[in-house]
């Protein structure tokens, strides 16, 4: 028996290709779907999270490109944002890497 749209049967033996990409893109897949998602090892989750900050800090740095005074102790100088941003985040994950080592 055909369904007046076309040759499919009105009472569906198999989901075909199209039904299951359907139903992943409105988020309703089955549990086995979920079991064959790949799983990320923690080293994994750390560079993506890492990517992640990058890019949100690259965003931020080309979003604030205007020139300001740095004061130290004993001179001032003037810099683009976007090294005293990128020098800073450098620095902060240097001293991240270096308290992160110290535990081990």
């Amino acid at each position: 028996m055909t369904s007046p749209i076309g040759e499919r049967h009105m009472f569906p033996v198999q989901m075909n290709e199209r039904a299951v990409a359907g139903r992943a893109m409105m988020g309703i897949l089955a549990r086995k779907d979920y079991a064959m998602a790949p799983k990320l090892t923690p080293q994994q989750r750390w560079t993506a999270a890492s990517v992640v900050a990058f890019l949100v800090l690259l965003w931020f740095a080309l979003a604030n490109s205007a020139s300001v005074t740095i004061h130290f102790w004993f001179a001032s100088e003037r810099a683009p944002l976007i090294i005293v941003i990128v020098v800073s985040a450098l620095l902060g994950m240097l001293g991240l890497e270096l308290a992160r080592r110290s535990r081990k």
